[in-house]
């Protein structure tokens, strides 16, 4: 059995039976779901490039990184938030504060300059006047940026990569318009190309600065040099006059102005020689017609950032990165010298120990309290708060003793792997992109770094494992980011030792991912770039390589020109693999554990397979991804589906989004609701335009598809996984923006019964009556119509749409479908049916290629054969399968097929019972999936149960006989259905309405919701049938009709027969559309409450930001009205566009969107 339906119906069992249905199958209870995203992580370990303070109000802080965007802190960097809505990417140089409106904010980015008025929370580029953008590679990076202090609707920018000199020199060499500067005159809306009047057309722009009380003088600082302009920036001189020699390695990186003497300045040299050191600080005091150095006390660093203190100029600051010399350097005599003011006894350290005292790359000074600074490293945000003398991280929060850290929202991570503990639900491990292995043991509250042993051989964790048998046991792949390596671990103790696995494994190569088998966890499989699939069949300790007949060879460049490649296990077959290899547009499989590959016909010519994802509830339905482009270089994404363990693919995708360089990441199917399916798209960086599109979710099982980002700050997403104890929970992974946990918010929920699709009428113009029979299977129903045809269909859940199959064959003895047809699913491809109607045939269906074979007859026994009263049902014991039979037709006669023996089992005789009569038209079968299977009576109401492993019947309590209803007994029509929570359901038939539930915990019956007597005024007789499925029961009324419905079961009444009456009624508030919608200055919105609760509704925004809590207070039942004015918490009116309000009450989450109009 598969793992997570073991684990899923074990945790089933000690579950009180009401909770297990919500939780279970939301998607089938309630009329649909949102979905909400929530950050969470120990914070920090990212690149942080930029740090700026607001003037106007200084606990406003903003920091910008390389890969997650922007964060903003309103508490003095106490915490953070992420604040990227708008953002088209996400690589954030330099930040500007308009320093007469703080609510107006520049960002520098590597896709252009973007701009806010509202202090952040909203973003639009601004690039009217810039190059076209591009699909290839970014066309204007800005390196720098400028406002004038006297009129800050002009602004500069300047055309730079700063982190040259890294990583990014590969990147720089495309841009066309080298030493641009581009003007605003009128706050960005617009901008002016200036280029060709003085800057060297190559040069790479680092920092920009205007004069504080002359507009007219302003300087650039390049990698060629200092420039000067006096006039606005029209033209440009080179002022490098006693400044060394620049270069590759040395190069000027920033300047500051004396703001009481503009005329001396101070500017950074980055210098990574070894021989003949040429930076620090150097000083000009002619307004850079003549430098000097001024680097007493500076040791051999690269100089970034300089800050001079406002009310005290002779004070600098000095921020160089350097292993071992750098730090924050200070001067409190105008440069003559300077001291190191960070060391590793007053800097505060957080989480990130690996790469030593955090060293600047970015440094500021809030100007209205000078002794307030804070730097911006690799890792890290610091703060002093005195000068100096101490300094604070600002990007984590210690939990506890045991090493255990809380984000402060300050997510700048990349994350490759996340696994949840499916044995322990607060027990979470996480894999990042150069800051290593992380373990959460109270849900992602808070998160212990656990990779110490791994850390020399790499700070990337590619993928965890952990052991289906004892959560204790993990694997890891870990290995640097930056390089193709890496190697397996194994800990026994929950991460905190961990042991090398390296026998027979050759060499330090990427390792991704890691597949244990979960019926012999033993058994592991991993790839290994170039070198290719191995197999492990003692727990890591050797391997062996399993590539035969993937026709490329170990060790060569065709590995490492196959990737990137993705390996992917049937867990309900673990000997079935499946790899993609992209780059070589190939698929292949092996269904003997490896022994030998096969490669697999690909769903059309010209396609990139880029991942492979089963359905986890059955094997043979696989989903491939892939990748391709159209004539205009547009990537085109698609999702394709297999019902046959891909040999065949169905010839339409069932997801396709095209964009520029954009692919699918992540992909999963929910193994509680198969129709449940999420897709995580990402775009790749180094473009114009390149934030992705984030979540796409189906819950049609693929028909359609939403986009469901709310609150979700970065597109880029690299992994999801559901959460396999709680299905409204599913953790993803970004690229830049760390963990997210999203939660399903929802809507009110819908009981009862409601009307479905018809049967078709069919090409005999006939209706459903005896015979008719549904079983649910492989995510749909099937249904015989009976009723003397041959007719078979299959009913899609999803699109509520009947489809006409393969009809059932004549047989031998030449007869259709009567009184007596059943039929039950083996939970694989095949369907077993009687067709009844007096003959002993029994078939079996193939669901995958939609045909019939016929098997061994029924046996005669008595001299009997099939009618009325038969049943089937499927069970396994052990690794034995049978399907188990009841002959009907007045008879007692109980037999089992032995599936692998094609051989028929006398098995004992049903019970005679009071009536001492056999069962005839309307007895019918359920079957718990274990080892009890549930027979009721017609005629007689009597109730039984049989033990498949004691081979023996027990008398259970009579169905109750109702009054109301003229004391009528099972007849023809009666059909029960089982429920995994412990629930059977069942009709009477005997043209009643009549629907019931029976506990088995309890013994016990109770007389459910009546069916309708719907269109056709009947009610159920011969035909009626049930089928349980994903948390709904599917009926046929037979009775001559075509009319099939749904029942949803009521929330603590059909799955809850122990419950006292108090406690069945709906306990579910109900929040209403608003009123007008969309709409201008005010709105009205109405919930309503069965109990008494503690009750919030607020206003967010489509970022996730709240707008306005409009009620939090204790209310009475009753309806509720409300009135939102279009504004904020501040009374400050909100700008057009798209909001959502939430309400929470009775333990609920109810979500509704607005749309506010001009």
């Amino acid at each position: 059995m598969n793992f997570w339906i073991k684990l899923y119906m074990d945790k089933m069992r000690i579950f009180k039976f009401f909770i297990i249905l919500l939780v279970l199958f939301p998607f089938a209870i309630f009329g649909s779901a949102d979905l909400t995203w929530h950050s969470i992580g120990p914070g920090g370990c990212g690149w942080l490039t930029t740090v700026a303070v607001d003037t106007l109000n200084p606990g406003t802080v903003f920091v910008g990184s390389d890969v997650g965007g922007i964060y903003k802190s309103t508490d003095f960097g106490e915490s953070w938030r992420i604040v990227n809505n708008g953002l088209t990417d996400y690589y954030v140089e330099k930040i500007a504060i308009d320093p007469q409106n703080s609510g107006v904010i520049y960002l520098g980015t590597w896709g252009g300059v973007h701009k806010s008025t509202d202090g952040g929370e909203t973003w639009q580029m601004k690039r009217n006047g810039f190059p076209n953008p591009s699909i290839f590679n970014y066309t204007a990076p800005i390196g720098a940026l400028a406002i004038d202090p006297q009129n800050s609707s002009i602004v500069y920018a300047g055309i730079g990569m700063p982190r040259i000199g890294h990583c990014d020199i590969n990147r720089w060499r495309p841009i066309q318009i080298k030493g641009a500067i581009f003007k605003s005159t009128d706050a960005g809306e617009s901008w002016r190309m200036i280029r060709n009047t003085g800057i060297d057309t190559t040069a790479l722009i680092y920092y920009l600065s205007v004069h504080p009380t002359n507009s007219n003088i302003l300087y650039a600082v390049t990698h060629l040099g200092v420039y000067k302009s006096t006039d606005s920036g029209e033209n440009w001189l080179l002022k490098n006059n006693g400044l060394p020699t620049f270069d590759d390695s040395t190069f000027p990186r920033s300047i500051a102005i004396n703001p009481t003497n503009p005329s001396q300045l101070f500017l950074t040299i980055w210098s990574d020689t070894v021989i003949a050191w040429r930076g620090g600080v150097w000083q000009s005091t002619n307004a850079g017609e003549v430098w000097a150095p001024c680097t007493t006390g500076l040791p051999r660093a690269k100089y970034i950032d300089i800050i001079i203190n406002s009310r005290n100029p002779i004070v600098l600051y000095a921020g160089g990165c350097y292993y071992g010399s750098g730090g924050v350097y200070k001067t409190t005599n105008q440069g003559q010298t300077w001291s190191r003011i960070t060391t590793s006894l007053n800097v505060q350290r957080g989480w990130v120990r690996f790469y030593g005292t955090p060293q600047p790359y970015g440094l500021t000074m809030n100007q209205a309290d000078t002794a307030m600074l804070f730097y911006t490293s690799a890792v890290a945000v610091v703060r002093t708060t005195n000068a100096g003398q101490t300094w604070q991280q600002c990007y984590t929060e210690s939990i506890g003793p045991d090493d255990n850290w809380k984000s402060r929202g300050l997510e700048i991570t990349c994350i490759r792997h996340i696994v949840v503990d499916p044995i322990d639900s607060n027990k979470i491990y996480v894999g990042l992109g150069d800051g290593g292995t992380w373990r959460s043991t109270d849900r992602g509250n808070s998160f212990k770094w656990i990779h110490d042993e791994m850390q020399p051989t790499g700070n990337t964790d590619f993928f965890i494992a952990i052991h289906p048998e004892s959560s204790n046991i993990l694997y890891a792949a870990t290995g640097p980011w930056t390089t193709d390596s890496g190697l397996i671990w194994r800990s026994s103790d929950a991460g905190e030792n961990w042991i090398l696995l390296s026998t027979n494994l050759p060499g330090r190569r990427a390792i991704c991912p890691i597949l244990i088998d979960p019926t012999n966890p033993q058994v592991i499989y991993i790839w290994m770039n170039r070198y290719g699939v191995y197999k492990t069949t003692d727990g890591g300790s050797n391997w062996v390589s399993k590539n035969n007949g993937l026709a490329i060879t170990p060790g060569s460049d065709s590995f490492q020109q196959a990737r990137p490649y993705v390996l992917a296990m049937a867990k309900q077959n673990p000997s079935t693999l499946y790899l993609c290899l992209s780059q070589r547009e190939k698929v292949y499989k092996t269904t003997n554990g490896g022994e030998l590959w096969f490669e697999l016909n690909l769903p059309g010519s010209n396609l990139e397979p880029r991942g492979i994802e089963m359905n986890p509830l059955n094997s043979n339905k696989i989903y491939l991804w892939t990748r391709s482009w159209d004539a205009n270089y547009i990537t085109i994404n698609q999702v394709f589906c297999s019902t046959d363990g891909g040999l065949t693919w169905e010839p339409n995708p069932i997801f396709e989004s095209r964009g520029f360089q954009e692919e699918i990441r992540t992909f999963q199917v929910s193994p509680f609701d198969t129709n449940l399916i999420i897709i995580g798209m990402t775009n790749y960086a180094y473009h114009d335009s390149s934030t992705g599109k984030g979540i796409f979710i189906s819950t049609n099982g693929g028909a359609s598809w939403q986009q469901e980002n709310f609150g979700l700050s970065c597109g880029r997403t690299y992994f999801l996984t559901f959460d396999p104890h709680n299905p409204h929970i599913i953790w993803l992974g970004t690229g830049g923006n760390g963990v997210f946990r999203g939660e399903y918010k929802l809507p009110a929920p819908i009981f009862g019964w409601q009307k479905k699709a018809n049967m078709p009428i069919g090409t005999k113009n006939k209706k459903v009556k005896a015979g008719a029979c549904l079983v649910f299977a492989d995510s749909s129903i099937y249904a015989l119509k009976g009723n003397n045809t041959l007719e078979f269909y299959k009913y899609n859940i999803s699109q509520d749409t009947w489809f006409s199959c393969c009809s059932i064959p004549f047989g031998a003895d030449r007869k259709r479908v009567k009184q007596g047809g059943s039929l039950c699913y083996n939970g694989e491809n095949i369907i077993y049916a009687l067709k009844g109607g007096n003959t002993q045939e029994f078939w079996a269906y193939d669901i995958v290629s939609d045909s019939w074979v016929t098997q061994k007859d029924v046996p005669l026994g008595g001299g009997k054969k099939i009618k009325g009263g038969a049943g089937l049902v499927y069970a396994q014991k052990g690794d034995s399968s049978f399907v188990f039979c009841l002959k009907g037709n007045k008879t007692r006669e109980f037999y089992a097929y032995y599936i692998q023996g094609d051989t028929w089992l006398k098995r004992k005789e049903a019970p005679a019972g009071p009536s001492q009569k056999g069962f005839d038209k309307g007895s019918c079968l359920a079957c718990d999936g274990n080892n009890t299977i549930y027979l009721l009576k017609a005629k007689y109401n009597e109730f039984y149960a049989y033990d498949m492993a004691g081979d023996s019947w027990l008398t259970k309590k009579t169905m109750p006989i109702q009054t109301a209803w003229g004391k009528k007994k099972v007849k023809d029509g009666g059909s029960m259905t089982f429920a995994e929570s412990g629930i059977i359901y069942a009709f009477k038939g005997g043209n009643t309405q009549e629907f019931w539930s029976y506990s088995v915990l309890l013994d016990t019956w109770i007389l459910l919701d009546t069916i309708p007597k719907g269109p056709s005024n009947k009610k159920i007789k011969s035909g009626g049938s049930l089928a349980y499925a994903l948390g709904s029961i599917y009926a046929l009324k037979g009775n001559n009709t075509l009319e099939f419905w749904e029942y949803i079961p009521t929330f603590g009444f059909s799955t809850n027969s122990f419950l006292p009456k108090s406690d069945t009624s709906n306990i579910y508030p109900t929040l209403y559309l608003n009123t007008p919608n969309p709409c201008r200055s005010h709105t009205i919105i109405k919930f309503s409450l069965p109990l008494e609760s503690k009750v919030t509704l607020s206003i967010y925004d489509v970022t996730g930001r709240l707008i306005k809590t409009l009620i939090n207070e204790c209310k009475e039942p009753g309806n509720i009205v409300l009135e939102w004015c279009g504004e904020d918490s501040r009374g400050k009116k909100v700008n057009p566009g798209v909001y959502f309000y939430i309400l929470s009450a009775n333990d609920k989450l109810l979500k509704k969107k607005l749309v506010v109009i001009k």
